[in-house]
């Protein structure tokens, strides 16, 4: 009797976060003559004991087949393909960033201001929902497809999944805006602060989207994930009441909008205005993010598969994105800090404009322009006074706010001439930038 239980590590490729892990198990755990199964999300690995009577390792393989994903026999191949697989994808990011950068660009969603009617949050979501289906279109995929009641001709079963995820999904985000509101009766958050959460929020998606694409299985271990214990009764859960718990557990996801959004909820000092605007936002994102997932609770596994590899790699370009404003903000031009060792100098730009000195002070004027900003050149230890001459056609939710970090100071534009004084006191460059970090260029002391 003994001598007929056997244990296999199998190595399985398709694995691309804990849903994954739980949907495998079950998987192998319902055929006869299994006695335990352990699918570890880190390692892409099963750990599997079976009576082989009753089993061999073929129905298995059928089993983990079956269920969306391949089996590995062969390392090196796995190695090649990786490789391979890593290369083309971060051509095609490249590729993807370049041509969003220079076309639509990143800062198309609206501004999120404290002026904003409910009308205009409810529509903020709707434009938001385009960055949901990026980040957490495969935490949605996971839940609506291949789920309990996919294989049910009632439509109601086979949906039930998706209304209980963005159920609790709005759920989270009005209890958390709820908090933040009551929380901005006792403080805000700094500059420094708005950097270091969008750089960690960038960090966290860019190592999220490289998990969900599975080219590197170092950073899997160290992602934080809730404990398996959980996610387990989270899954065993009856009449899809998982789907509900996920949902809730997203609210906390870190993402750029939505921590536009619990700033903004912040910034109410209310409970109850925070908690009302962030349902109302809420709101906004469920009808995309619901028709997503409908549409993929009705698709095959393989199909699946292909949608969170997009949805992966719009993660790191976003996440890209995100972090590149986080040091924006923080008063850091990633290009200099990265090509200045290398010996590579930033020349002053020929369309900079130039400070003129007049009765002790220098004086220069800028247009506002709708997608930049222009580079100024001043002179240290000389009081400036830099007027930024703003049409209505040109001013918009990006640009309509400027951020020096240098020197903590934060300047709303207006229709007409907008005047920003400092005193530059050391030679070199400093990035200024919109409030987003989407915008920024450079003032130039001499």
């Amino acid at each position: 009797m003994q001598n007929s239980i056997e244990q296999q590590i199998i190595k399985i490729n398709g694995i691309t976060c804990a849903a994954c892990e739980r949907k495998i198990e079950k998987a192998i755990k319902n055929l006869d003559g299994i006695l335990s199964a352990d699918v570890d999300y880190a390692s892409a690995t099963a750990d599997v004991s079976y009576f082989s009577p009753k089993v061999d390792l073929n129905d298995i393989y059928d089993a983990i087949r079956n269920a969306g994903y391949e089996v590995i026999f062969d390392d090196t191949y796995e190695k090649e393909s990786s490789h391979m697989t890593t290369l083309f994808i971060g051509i095609i990011l490249a590729g993807l960033y370049i041509i969003i950068n220079n076309t639509v660009g990143f800062n198309f969603f609206p501004q999120v201001t404290s002026s904003m009617g409910f009308g205009m949050l409810f529509i903020a979501g709707l434009f938001t929902s385009v960055h949901c289906i990026a980040m957490c279109g495969g935490i949605s995929l996971s839940q609506c497809a291949g789920c309990g009641g996919c294989e049910s001709k009632n439509i109601y079963l086979r949906l039930k999944p998706n209304y209980l995820y963005n159920l609790g999904r709005v759920t989270s985000y009005t209890f958390l805006g709820g908090l933040a509101g009551a929380l901005g009766s006792v403080f805000s958050v700094s500059l420094k602060g708005k950097a270091f959460i969008s750089l960690a929020a960038g960090l966290f998606m860019i190592v999220m989207g490289i998990n969900m694409l599975g080219i590197n299985s170092v950073l899997r271990k160290i992602m934080p994930r809730p404990p398996k214990a959980l996610t387990d009764k989270i899954d065993s859960t009856k009449n899809h009441k998982g789907s509900f718990i996920v949902g809730l557990l997203n609210g906390f996801m870190p993402c750029g909008p939505l921590q536009a959004m619990q700033l903004y909820a912040l910034g109410t000092g209310s409970f109850l205005t925070g908690a009302v605007s962030m349902l109302i936002f809420g709101l906004g994102t469920v009808p995309l993010m619901f028709a997503f997932g409908a549409f993929s609770s009705l698709i095959s596994s393989k199909f699946t598969k292909q949608m969170m590899k997009v949805s992966a790699m719009l993660v790191i370009i976003l996440g890209v994105v995100m972090g590149r404003r986080g040091l924006s903000l923080a008063g850091i031009n990633i290009a200099e800090t990265l090509l200045s060792p290398l010996g590579i100098n930033f020349e002053q730009n020929d369309s900079s404009k130039n400070a003129v000195i007049k009765d002790g002070y220098q004086t220069v004027t800028t247009n506002l322009e709708s997608g930049k900003y222009q580079p100024i050149t001043v002179y240290a230890d000389v009081p400036l006074k830099w007027t930024i001459t703003a049409d209505k056609e040109n001013l918009n939710g990006c640009n309509n706010e400027i951020i020096i970090p240098e020197f903590n100071k934060q300047q709303k534009l207006v229709q007409g001439e907008n005047i920003i004084e400092f005193t530059p006191t050391k030679t070199g460059t400093i990035t200024y930038t919109c409030w987003m970090g989407m915008i920024s260029n450079t003032i130039t002391v001499k």
